[in-house]
């Protein structure tokens, strides 16, 4: 659907459409749905023009965003997305984000690798001087966050060189806990961008 690099636009009737066809396909049409970081709107309105019995709750953790998604639906709320002001069990059906992963803060990472190990020694860090922002690498903080990513990069899932750089938004997994917590039955969906190949370089 669509043109260009992506096709994930909330805006288009189209994607929402796909959406839709896919939960109705599974028995979720007209349940429960949960949109996550719903912006102005557009896919909330686009999807019920497809399932208007649906009850469509919205959230997000802007203020104007969720003041612009209840005049489309009443049913709209302010919270972030890892700290939901819903109770256990309380959504009985779909979970759905459009591109919420993809604008969580996220930590930088150098990796370096001998002997057949993955280790995180760098970290990437923000500093000023008082005039301008900088980028720089220093030592990594060993939390439980980056060991607990570290043993996963040592399962030998993907393929690391010495000196790679990833990014990864530590966020998303609370997102992710919370998300199930508040589910009783159904579904999450979350749709993320992804990068395919271009004329002068590839990227993951």
């Amino acid at each position: 659907i669509g043109s260009g690099d992506f096709g994930t636009e909330a805006f288009r009737p189209e994607f929402a459409h796909l959406i839709f066809l896919n939960f109705q396909q599974q028995g979720l049409a007209g349940r429960d749905f949960l949109e996550l970081g719903g912006g102005t709107g557009a896919f909330k309105e686009n999807y019920l023009e497809h399932s208007p019995e649906t009850n469509y709750l919205s959230a997000d953790i802007s203020k104007k965003f969720a003041l612009m998604q209840a005049q489309v639906n009443g049913n709209a709320i302010v919270g972030d997305a890892a700290a939901l002001p819903l109770h256990d069990n309380s959504i009985d059906g779909a979970i759905f984000s459009n591109e919420l992963i993809d604008v969580l803060p996220c930590r930088v990472f150098k990796l370096t690798k001998g002997n057949g190990r993955v280790r995180i020694n760098e970290e990437g860090y923000a500093t000023t001087d008082g005039t301008a922002l900088y980028f720089e690498f220093r030592n990594a903080e060993r939390d439980d966050f980056l060991e607990t990513y570290e043993i996963f990069l040592n399962q030998g899932i993907h393929h690391i060189q010495d000196g790679d750089i990833i990014s990864v938004a530590q966020k998303s997994v609370d997102a992710i806990r919370e998300s199930m917590r508040v589910l009783r039955s159904g579904k999450m969906m979350f749709v993320d961008y992804g990068f395919g190949r271009y004329p002068s370089c590839e990227r993951k």
